[in-house]
């Protein structure tokens, strides 16, 4: 029989500020990625390396938009899902109005610079934004994950 868990990449926008009350009667063990006993902010802030980098590149130029993997690969789709489809002069807009100006690519083993910039460089011309990189890191990631390896050994031990 195979043990269940929930792994959680952060607060994503505080959706899970309080995961345990959240997923009270989903009956599974909960793990969130900590960054100084805190929960990371999001999937950015986990593969930024933690908060404190968060918050010091969100200092640095405060119109940075974050380029996980992910984000890379699937903006477009990200931003249709948002807001219903996607709309240059609108996101364009949105973008001007927050003062945006720089595409802060994060790149960790999950997909190449090359790719990455690859993929944002329709994103770039569209917004006029500059590319700048900042290697990530998996180190939260990996202790969680270490975590719930223990747990599900324990478990494994205890039947």
């Amino acid at each position: 029989m195979w043990t269940r868990f929930f792994l959680g990449y952060g607060l994503c926008g505080n959706a899970l500020q309080k995961p345990h009350e959240l997923l009270a009667d989903a009956g599974v063990p909960i793990f969130i990625p900590m960054d100084q006993n805190h929960p990371v902010d999001d999937c950015v802030g986990l593969i930024i390396g933690g908060r404190d980098c968060y918050y010091r590149e969100q200092c640095r130029v405060a119109g940075t938009f974050f380029m996980i993997p992910g984000w890379t690969r699937h903006w477009k789709e990200l931003f249709k899902k948002e807001y219903g489809k996607f709309d240059v002069e609108f996101t364009r807009r949105i973008f001007g109005m927050s003062n945006y100006e720089r595409s802060l690519l994060i790149p960790n083993p999950a997909l190449p610079v090359k790719e990455m910039r690859q993929n944002i460089s329709e994103f770039n011309h569209l917004f006029g934004f500059r590319t700048e990189l900042l290697q990530g890191s998996l180190d939260i990631l990996d202790k969680t994950w270490e975590s719930a390896k223990e747990y599900l050994q324990g478990e494994k031990e205890h039947r």
